[in-house]
């Protein structure tokens, strides 16, 4: 962005002075005297590092230095950019899209901005590799006015909230500190701690996450229900099952009330999570979760903001449930709801568990070769290209299983494989990521 060095040299001499400051009080560890003065009087260049050590000493923000239009032009673009924001959040992709374009022509956004709105833009259609090239994009030089450094620090929490949702915690981790040391503003750092908490918890790190919760100030954070469902995960991964049942079920009803959907869709699979573990204690909560399904058994029934993904992970969920318990009618009632999701949204690589799914039920019920064959063939589709996952491998095994005839020493270490799998419960559909709440960007 262009400064008028001029304007700013004149702001920084009238503002030293207002302030009872001497020449070499100022430049003191930043520059000479001789620079300062010329810098006051217009005819010295100044850096944006300098300028913030400057703004530093004088105890003012590097905007308060920036002349009238220029205040005005960024105040401007704060609000182009909310707006798209705003049309982004609401799902109008296109026309987020011919706004920013439109914004560019008129010199409306800066450059940080238009990389963040497309890369926002790209993360909310789940075009993860677009978004973190604008993304990475941002973060490649170093920034010192104040509208900027949100920005960067807005980069590094969408970057930590896609490397959580493709399972790299490490990175995801890395990235939201990074967020937290470029914030400029507490609301903002509350935001970002919040979601390095849901890392921690997903990571199964309770007394890191508790840590973190602890630094989060209640005054600056509205979502505190969110914080409260973390912190039962919690006590339910070092023992407490009783309490956080009771827990749960008030936070439930919450989440209904404020229309957080996908919250409450989440505290249903976190029933199914802890009946899972202790099936005896907690059957009549298996009752409420089945109650609930039925209750929305058309799949019109669910609210448009719910996301697709938790509603088929949670009829993929009972499915597999059901199956494990050998009920195949069950199974089959709840897999045909996924299968009405599907077709809904087919596109969606969660379809994938579900054709799966649909392919073990065919096998157990009828052993019709053929139809499992076109099912699998099918998940195998729904995964992306090149992407190694369990639910692969047991995808490939049963496609090996109906083709493959001999005893090799290849099946044999399938059959080794896939039997270890179900055994030790590895292939688990309810995982700690899945009870997590949003993450907020």
């Amino acid at each position: 962005m262009y400064i008028d060095k001029v304007k700013v040299g004149q702001n920084i001499r009238k503002i030293r002075k207002a302030k009872d400051m001497t020449l070499k009080e100022l430049s003191s560890n930043i520059c000479s005297i001789t620079k300062l003065s010329n810098i006051e009087n217009g005819i010295g260049e100044i850096s944006l590092d300098d300028l913030e050590k400057f703004c530093i000493k004088l105890n003012i923000s590097i905007q308060d230095l920036l002349p009238k239009s220029e205040k005005f032009f960024l105040d401007q673009s704060r609000v182009a950019f909310a707006k798209i924001e705003d049309f982004i959040r609401m799902g109008f992709h296109d026309i987020a899209e011919s706004k920013i374009e439109k914004l560019v022509d008129d010199e409306m956004l800066l450059p940080l901005q238009i990389n963040y709105l497309k890369a926002l833009n790209n993360y909310e259609i789940r075009n993860y590799h677009s978004a973190m090239y604008f993304l990475f994009e941002m973060i490649k030089e170093k920034h010192s006015i104040e509208l900027e450094k949100e920005l960067i620090s807005k980069a590094f929490n969408l970057i930590g909230i896609i490397y959580n949702k493709l399972g790299d915690y490490s990175s995801a981790q890395e990235m939201f500190e990074k967020a937290i040391n470029s914030s400029t503003n507490k609301q903002w750092t509350n935001l970002v701690l919040y979601n390095l908490v849901v890392v921690f918890a997903t990571k199964g790190q309770v007394i890191d996450a508790r840590f973190k919760i602890g630094e989060i100030i209640s005054s600056h954070f509205p979502y505190q229900q969110k914080i409260r469902y973390i912190s039962t995960i919690l006590d339910v991964l070092e023992g407490d099952y009783n309490q956080s049942i009771e827990k749960i079920f008030e936070l439930r009803n919450e989440f209904f009330q404020l229309k957080e959907f996908d919250s409450f869709l989440r505290t249903i699979i976190f029933f199914i999570y802890i009946y899972d573990k202790h099936p005896k204690i907690f059957n009549n909560y298996l009752i409420e979760v089945e109650s609930f399904i039925l209750d929305m058994s058309e799949i019109k029934r669910i609210p448009e903001n719910t996301n697709p993904i938790l509603v088929a992970n949670l009829l993929q969920t009972m499915t597999l449930h059901f199956l494990k318990q050998k009920d195949l009618k069950k199974a089959d009632q709840y897999l045909k709801l996924a299968f009405d999701l599907a077709e809904k949204h087919p596109n969606e690589s969660m379809n994938a568990i579900t054709y799966y799914l649909a392919a073990i039920i065919h096998n157990q019920s009828e052993s019709d070769k053929e139809t499992q064959l076109v099912y699998l063939k099918k998940a195998l589709k729904q995964i992306e290209f090149g992407q190694p996952s369990v639910l692969k491998g047991l995808i490939l095994y049963e496609l090996a299983k109906i083709e493959e005839i001999k005893d090799s020493y290849w099946k044999q270490a399938a059959d080794n494989f896939f039997d270890s799998m179900l055994i030790n419960n590895y292939f688990n559909h309810i995982n700690l990521s899945m009870l997590m709440p949003q993450m907020l960007y």
